[in-house]
């Protein structure tokens, strides 16, 4: 009976027969029997069990925690094999058995230690100035406010700013996973556990999908009418996608720019583009778009067409779409100065190409500004490349190297390789004086392009006045003695009458906006203008009388009161001409007197002379503004919409209307870093969320990763230099 419970209670496998046999051999000896013969058969069994079972397998590593919790506390096992951990703070211990406890009181445990200095910080709220980023505001200006910030680690809010991070400053997604990140991160902030590239595009696809409902939400409450901007692209990857950019003016009657939608196309087909941004608006819930702003490409035409019918069938046209296309104004200017220049293309030529001989090596370019300073030549500017699809870039190529002649000529005295690498056909002072006429021609233009471009201020008030501005320029160039320059203007009239010739064939936008600008009020341009300009008028009465019909009595009601405390109030007067009675009443002389301006009321609305249609008369009688070229025309429509409240409404649909398309165009460079040689496999639907956005986070105006100022470079490396050998010197 012995031999057997010992035998069940033996746990050492096929050999516990024989330490069994052993114990019990020692147990069921004499009293008399001596110690030695006990250890003898323990020896004997133990020699057994080396014989059977040669060698025993090697215990297993206690696997290391992966809680975060577990950097704050050590772990020990009690005198009862329980699992315990150690407080590093307070030198307390806790329950820490995997099973039976978890985690869960550390985590407590950590987060209510009156010894950990994080939960000590908790309580230490700072009072500083701090330059805080208005990105979710209408301009996102950086304004310097009095803010109260907490010390208080919040692990969810650093992994938001850093998702932004990315996004604005278009880093790849893997940024988070290289070393130096990493190391910065636990030097700058150890409490903080760096998600992995997956949980960071994750993130980053959350912000997108949170702001986006944010705005659909904005639109969706708003009354406001959109006018877009749209273009297309194609990437690397031979990939063709369709940017949509949305402008509006809001309440506070600042101009606001959001990119809608970047998503790929298949087709460059009008259709097809026209189903596209009928798709766009429909997700985004808007059906009240004022203007669209395309290129002169053919396709766009069948764009229009499809997007007018599609207003018209959700009712929200304006005046039958006779004026939903404006044309892109820096488009027009492009093909007007490309075909101008073509006549001095020769000269063009050569001057750019010793520009890229000198640009192709780092000792021809010291040895290039060696000449220069030899000529005593103290223009500081760089050469640079030009784009040969750009005329811009070609005007500032031809700007800074016209100034560098003496130079060239120096250059190619010292250079024996130069004549030969440009065939002979280096620059004649011809050319160069060729060149100079370029670049006076050009830069008018130039400074126009920049001024219709902006996407920051009203242009539409602006585009009637550099139109009269290139016509008078070309008229004066064509009576000049110089043949070159008649001839170039000549080819610049042709394309120019093509588009801006006759009024009737221009959106009438163009002067209307000019007649909402209280600097100019174009009233007696013409007919024309006047009749268009009382048709968007009446327009818009209608659609304000049908929307504020209950704000307008509610106006009218609070305004009706003598004094704040009512006791002299009267009857007030909806639109419909029916009166409200107030809880006060009014005398015989006060009724007969209300009755009488209901009466005259009730006149001028027969006759036609309605106080809304009178609205416009006089705004175009009062005087017109002083001609001030810094007069913000937002800031002052917004200072009297309350005088002119349908005109006020009628400014913030035209004065939004951009006449080009550069705010859509700009976002190419954005997705051309993003789409990169690099990242070529990311997905339209992260493409997307990436460019969307970084537009929206962006600051007003901050262009991310700029084009390189190599003046300023050029000015950075003589105080690199300085700075050096002051490190020198110092024995650093």
């Amino acid at each position: 009976m012995e031999n057997s419970e010992n035998t069940e209670k033996s746990k050492e496998g096929t050999n516990s027969g024989t330490i069994a046999a052993a114990d019990n051999t020692t147990k069921n000896t004499t009293d008399g029997s001596t110690n030695a013969k006990s250890d003898q058969a323990k020896s004997n069994a133990a020699t057994a069990i080396g014989a059977t079972r040669p060698s025993l397998s090697v215990q297993r590593k206690p696997m290391k925690r992966k809680v975060w919790v577990w950097k704050f506390f050590d772990e020990f096992t009690d005198e009862n094999g329980k699992t315990r951990a150690w407080c590093h703070f307070c030198d307390c211990d806790l329950a820490a058995e995997s099973r039976t406890n978890g985690t869960t009181p550390l985590k407590n445990h950590y987060n209510s230690c009156k010894m950990n200095h994080v939960n000590v910080m908790v309580q230490q709220i700072l009072l500083n100035f701090q330059k805080v980023l208005e990105v979710d505001d209408v301009d996102g200006r950086e304004v310097t406010q009095l803010t109260t910030t907490s010390r208080k680690f919040d692990e969810q809010a650093v992994r938001k700013v850093l998702a932004k991070m990315l996004i604005v400053d278009e880093l790849p997604f893997s940024s988070v996973e290289h070393p130096g990140f990493v190391k910065f991160c636990q030097v700058a902030c150890p409490l903080f556990n760096i998600a992995s590239r997956r949980t960071i595009t994750r993130d980053i696809l959350s912000i997108y999908s949170n702001m986006k409902e944010d705005l659909k939400t904005y639109f969706k409450n708003g009354n406001q009418r959109v006018s877009l901007t749209t273009d297309t692209w194609t990437s690397l990857q031979r990939a063709s996608y369709m940017c949509v950019t949305a402008h509006w003016i809001d309440a506070n009657c600042w101009l606001r720019k959001k990119i809608q939608s970047f998503v790929p196309v298949d087709s460059h087909k009008g259709d097809a583009l026209g189903d596209m941004l009928e798709r766009c608006l429909r997700e985004w819930g808007i059906d009240k778009v004022y203007c669209v702003t395309l290129d002169n490409a053919s396709a766009n035409d069948g764009l229009v067409r499809h997007l007018k019918g599609c207003l018209q069938k959700w009712g929200t046209s304006i005046l039958g779409g006779q004026d939903l296309h404006m044309r892109c104004a820096a488009h027009i200017i492009n093909l007007v100065v490309n075909d101008g220049f073509k006549e001095m293309q020769p000269s063009v030529n050569a001057v750019r190409a010793a520009v890229r001989y000198v640009r192709e090596s780092p000792m021809r370019q010291k040895l290039f500004f060696e000449c220069a300073k030899f000529e005593k030549i103290e223009c500081e500017k760089m050469l640079s490349l030009d784009t040969p699809t750009r005329w811009n870039s070609l005007y500032l190529i031809l700007e800074v190297a016209e100034k560098y002649e003496l130079a060239f000529g120096s250059f190619a005295r010292r250079d024996a390789h130069y004549e030969d690498a440009l065939d002979h056909a280096i620059p004649t002072h011809e050319d160069w004086e060729n060149c100079r006429k370029l670049v006076d021609f050009l830069g008018h233009f130039y400074c126009m392009t920049l001024k219709v471009s902006g996407n920051w201020y009203a242009t539409s008030n602006l585009y009637f006045l550099e139109i009269c501005s290139l016509d008078a320029l070309l008229k004066e160039w064509e009576e000049l003695s110089d043949i070159d320059l008649v001839m170039l203007t000549i080819k610049m009239r042709d394309k120019f009458d093509k588009y801006w010739e006759t009024p009737v064939e221009m959106n009438k936008n163009i002067f209307i906006g000019m007649v909402l600008d209280p600097r100019y009020k174009l009233d007696k341009f013409g007919q024309l203008v006047k009749d268009e300009t009382y048709k968007l008028f009446e327009e818009n009465k209608k659609r304000i009388q049908g929307v504020g019909t209950g704000s307008s009595n509610s106006k009218s009601l609070s305004n009706s009161n003598v004094n704040s405390s009512g006791e002299n109030s009267v009857s007030s007067v909806t639109a419909g001409g029916s009166s409200v009675s107030t809880s006060v009443e009014m005398n015989p002389s006060q009724r007969w007197q209300e009755k009488m301006k209901m009466k005259y009321k009730k006149y001028n609305n027969d006759n036609g002379a309605t106080s809304e249609q009178s609205e416009l008369n006089k705004y175009l009688a009062e005087a017109v503004e002083k001609d001030n070229p810094d007069l913000n025309i937002l800031a002052w429509w917004k200072l009297n919409s309350p005088r002119f409240p349908v005109l006020g409404a009628m400014a913030k649909d035209v004065l939004a209307v951009r006449i080009s398309t550069v705010a859509s165009e700009s976002c190419f460079s954005t997705s051309g870093r993003v789409l990169d040689a690099f990242r070529s496999s990311l997905t339209p639907k992260t493409v997307q969320a990436l460019i969307c956005a970084q537009d929206w986070l962006k600051p007003k105006g901050n262009l991310v990763f700029d084009e390189e100022d190599l003046d300023n470079l050029l000015n950075i490396e003589p105080c690199v230099e300085k700075l050096g050998l002051e490190v020198t010197l110092l024995g650093c």
